[in-house]
């Protein structure tokens, strides 16, 4: 999936945070509490922690959802 500016991500289950440790499992934890998903960009594939990239992604997800 793609933000409207072209920032690249995956969204992955909650089943999936295994699958992380150390920080990323503590901001994998903080993306199921909000969404229910673990929200991971394209390159690293690790969680996305920047609070804009997800403000954005969120807002998209719930859009999609409500269609």
């Amino acid at each position: 999936m793609k933000t409207s500016y072209g920032l690249e991500y995956n969204v992955l289950p909650a089943e999936r945070l295994n699958d992380f440790q150390g920080y990323d499992r503590s901001i994998a934890e903080i993306q199921i509490a909000n969404c229910g998903k673990i929200i991971v960009d394209t390159t690293y594939n690790q969680p996305i922690d920047n609070e804009y990239d997800l403000a954005a992604i969120y807002e998209q997800l719930e859009n999609e959802q409500s269609k």
